[in-house]
């Protein structure tokens, strides 16, 4: 066994440490407490996420398909349409302006003429100040 008594075997023991406490500072696996999620929720041919860090929605068209993407969201007075009319790669985004009490429900669609082809799953009751999670939302209805 080498002893770390040794100048040498000390210098190299601490390069290695400096090493892994640079590898997971740069991996992100320690977040910052300030740092809020970004929910996400999509269907075939569509991808809504909100980042409550300024209250913006956006839904990405994820499928040459001819199809709209469509989000619908809900900040508690009903569902409201948003329709990205974009091709595949597209983003449309929303810069809504939430209180930080508020909160917001989401669900991604893929649209025809007015009329639902796709359907994801809803996010559920997001927070606006942070984007966790405060229940089920209501069902979609259009």
């Amino acid at each position: 066994m080498r002893s770390l008594t040794n100048s040498h075997n000390r210098a190299r023991l601490f390069a290695v440490l400096v090493a892994f406490v640079a590898m997971i500072g740069l991996s992100g696996a320690i977040a910052s407490p300030a740092q809020a999620a970004t929910p996400c929720v999509d269907s075939t041919g569509a991808k809504v996420c909100f980042n409550p860090d300024g209250e913006h929605l956006y839904i990405y068209d994820t499928d040459a398909d001819g199809m709209a993407a469509t989000g619908f969201y809900n900040t508690g007075s009903g569902w409201i349409r948003a329709e990205n009319n974009g091709s595949a790669g597209s983003v449309l985004h929303l810069n809504l302006d939430l209180p930080e009490s508020g909160r917001i429900c989401f669900v991604a669609t893929a649209t025809e003429h007015d009329v639902i082809i796709y359907q994801g799953e809803s996010s559920g009751w997001r927070s606006a100040a942070d984007g966790s999670y405060l229940g089920s939302c209501p069902t979609l209805t259009w």
